[in-house]
């Protein structure tokens, strides 16, 4: 994976996200979600929990960055 980032930033130096502790995450979220769309992250091992977490985001109006 190390090796991946350092080729993708180096093809791509234009382009920001290819760190290897973010094609970790990117790899762990298609592997969760392999059949459908992504919404979510990929801290919360467990599914049922990531789709608690996924309905109480769209109830509660939940955003990635907070102040």
């Amino acid at each position: 994976m190390k090796q991946l980032a350092k080729g993708l930033r180096t093809a791509f130096p234009e382009l920001k996200g290819f760190s290897r502790a973010n094609l970790m995450s990117m790899r762990a979220f298609a592997e969760a979600w392999p059949d459908m769309a992504i919404v979510l992250f990929t801290r919360l091992k467990d599914t049922e929990l990531r789709m608690a977490y996924a309905r109480q985001a769209l109830e509660y109006g939940w955003s990635r960055n907070r102040d």
